[in-house]
């Protein structure tokens, strides 16, 4: 029994880290409206794991890379909704899609 529950802990530990990334110059809080006005806000650490929230609730975040100046996150309860930010000299442009639609937005970076 002791053995099952530390190698649960170890492996909690491992699936929980690996996904978290190297953001760097991309590390910060990015917020907007989508053209129907709900509210974003994606705080992205310098390392880690991004925080998203979506018309005020906070939605999970499963898996988070970076390809130079684009963070891809895979989203909600499932991790089937996909979100991607690619960062600019004046913010940060925003698309979200999943099997129902998308929207996009343009996003500043605080």
């Amino acid at each position: 029994m002791r053995t099952l529950l530390i190698s649960s802990f170890a492996f909690l530990a491992a699936t929980a880290s690996s996904f978290a990334a190297e953001f760097g110059d991309l590390a910060g809080t990015y917020t907007g409206k989508t053209p129907k006005g709900s509210a974003i806000v994606i705080v992205v650490p310098k390392s880690g794991t991004p925080t998203y929230r979506f018309a005020g609730d906070s939605v999970r975040v499963s898996n988070a890379t970076v390809s130079g100046k684009t963070i891809n996150l895979n989203v909600g309860p499932n991790g089937l909704g996909r979100v991607s930010i690619t960062a600019s000299a004046k913010g940060a442009s925003y698309k979200y899609s999943d099997d129902k639609g998308g929207t996009s937005a343009t996003l500043s970076r605080q």
